[in-house]
């Protein structure tokens, strides 16, 4: 079997115009890699000071100090903040009282440490309240207390406004 020799120069053809497809495929490929490469050059050398050190481990050292001073401002200024959040908050802690029917709420917040949890709750009972639940929670800062008391049996004529206003009073004035 022999080939038309027109046949075989088609075919030699096609294969060269689809290789010559792929390189120029290949070229452009080459060069779009060749040009992000640049682009990424180009963008780590303005990161690089132009005036380069001739010792690059002084600079490395500078750098360090730079950044160590960094630190120390930083700290001291979170110390300065610190300071005056607790100045600010020392002196009164906040009450919250809620009286609504026979159940009351109270909140206390404060950035001190309670004295005595058993004194809040003496002050609670002492004014005709069976306390239900009490929790205690803390974050970095702030101290919070929360009580759940409703009225005893037998208690009838108390005014909600004027328990809240005295609770309140007594709690700070314990706390």
């Amino acid at each position: 079997m022999s080939r038309n020799p027109k046949s075989t120069d088609l075919l030699g053809a096609l294969k060269q115009i689809t290789e010559t497809t792929n390189i120029e495929r290949g070229t452009v490929a080459e060069r779009l890699r060749r040009n992000r490469m640049k682009y990424f050059c180009a963008k780590l050398e303005s990161l690089i000071p132009t005036t380069l050190p001739k010792d690059a481990g002084n600079y490395i050292k500078e750098l360090q100090e730079q950044l160590s001073q960094l630190k120390r401002k930083r700290e001291s200024l979170q110390e300065k903040l610190h300071e005056k959040t607790v100045k600010e908050k020392r002196e009164v802690p906040r009450v919250d009282v809620e009286v609504k029917e026979r159940e009351t709420v109270i909140i206390i917040s404060s950035i001190r440490r309670p004295r005595h949890f058993w004194t809040v709750i003496m002050e609670v009972e002492q004014h005709g309240l069976d306390v239900n639940m009490s929790q205690f929670s803390s974050s970095d800062f702030f101290v919070y207390l929360y009580f759940h008391a409703s009225l005893r049996e037998g208690m009838k004529d108390v005014d909600p406004a004027q328990l809240q206003n005295s609770l309140k009073t007594r709690l700070l004035a314990a706390y």
